[in-house]
């Protein structure tokens, strides 16, 4: 299984660990970010403090030898370049900007069988969410429910991606919430889902769970 990773912040440092437990990862697991790390970053990500100033997916690979790592943005120059080059499985998306988010839906429309598994997280609140090409147009493509996706931005990928895109600060619990959301619909959506073949099983099935600060709700194909 080839798993790409857009976004080497705080869901990130938080969600890989987990990810490394549960899969056969060594050289097949690959790290997409161009941020370098700042010391406001350290109350909220799982980094160590001799890593600042450092690319944020060197930092990372630094912790964890056995990943791959391109330094760099996604942007719309190098996307059919990383995909074609890594052929993912699955893609796990850990940016704060819709741009990126709509590209990799792009292309996942593109990649058949190819899994994304989205992380979004404000302050307190968090958020993780599920897309196969075959979803698109219904209620479970992200495009139609947050339309909002599909407004452009005229921001340069270095203010789109990793943390200088924050708005808001963000805890650390949020981090590690998001993070735990993208690691309950990969065990759902790509470890187990081969073993899930009734077809109304396959519909309650999560493809969107969130939690703020007094709710917590998930969604499938039966609400």
């Amino acid at each position: 299984m080839m798993i790409m990773i857009i976004g080497a912040g705080g869901v990130t440092s938080h969600m890989l660990p987990q990810l490394l437990k549960m899969c056969d990862s060594s050289g097949k697991i690959t790290v997409v970010d161009g941020d370098e790390l700042e010391e406001k970053n350290l109350d909220r990500q799982l980094f160590r403090p001799q890593d600042i100033g450092k690319n944020k997916a060197m930092a990372l690979r630094q912790l964890y030898p056995q990943i791959n790592v391109e330094p760099e943005y996604l942007t719309e120059r190098n996307a059919k370049q990383l995909f074609n080059k890594y052929s993912p499985d699955v893609v796990f998306v850990a940016v704060d900007n819709h741009d990126s988010r709509k590209l990799v839906l792009d292309y996942l429309d593109e990649l058949e069988g190819t899994v994304g598994i989205f992380g979004v997280n404000e302050y307190f609140d968090s958020q993780s969410y599920c897309y196969r090409a075959e979803w698109m147009n219904t209620r479970a493509d992200p495009r139609i429910r947050y339309p909002e996706i599909l407004v452009k931005s005229e921001r340069s990928p270095q203010s789109c991606q990793g943390e200088s895109a924050e708005s808001t600060p963000q805890l650390a619990i949020a981090n590690a919430m998001s993070g735990c959301m993208m690691m309950h619909l990969f065990w759902v959506h790509v470890i187990k889902y081969s073993e899930i073949t009734h077809p109304q099983a396959r519909e309650e099935l999560p493809y969107d769970i969130r939690r703020s600060f007094t709710d917590y709700r998930v969604e499938n194909w039966t609400i």
